[in-house]
């Protein structure tokens, strides 16, 4: 057996026999929202989930949309599903184009905004998620955490 097998086995015991409770695991996410200091963090103002709102939809499940601020900046988030598919569609206010890479645990995808600040990411794995977005004068601003 190698290694990379046997921490395989152990990370799946562990999973199975004493698994992290969900308090602890929200908890180290929002503690790693700070590892990077580069990047401005955006807050999150604004969650139809959280207010019980319901956007319109014509198929799939109901969006939800987050806002996030930061100084002059506010990047607005709309996260869907169609047949177990997460969708996130993106804003920038101001409209520029950037960097934008959407982050999880399971890795990272990046795509780029266009000149109306407008992205989109497809296929994206269900769990946590932040988003940070770099501009093209190297400014950096990074979501909080959120659960999609």
């Amino acid at each position: 057996m190698n290694d990379e097998a046997l921490g395989e086995a152990l990370q799946s015991l562990w999973r199975t026999g004493d698994p992290v409770p969900d308090l602890f695991v929200r908890a180290g996410f929002e503690a790693l929202a700070w590892r990077n200091f580069a990047g401005a963090l955006a807050r999150l103002v604004d969650d139809t989930a959280a207010t019980g709102r319901e956007l319109a939809h014509v198929r799939g499940g109901a969006a939800r949309l987050l806002t996030f601020e930061r100084d002059d900046v506010t990047v607005v988030l709309e996260l869907s599903t169609d047949d177990g598919v997460l969708r996130l569609l993106g804003q920038l206010d101001p409209p520029v184009p950037a960097d934008v890479t959407v982050e999880a645990p399971a890795g990272t995808r990046t795509t780029r905004a266009d000149d109306r600040g407008r992205f989109q990411v497809d296929r994206l794995p269900a769990g946590r998620h932040r988003v940070a977005v770099t501009f093209d004068d190297g400014v950096r601003l990074v979501t909080e955490w959120f659960d999609a």
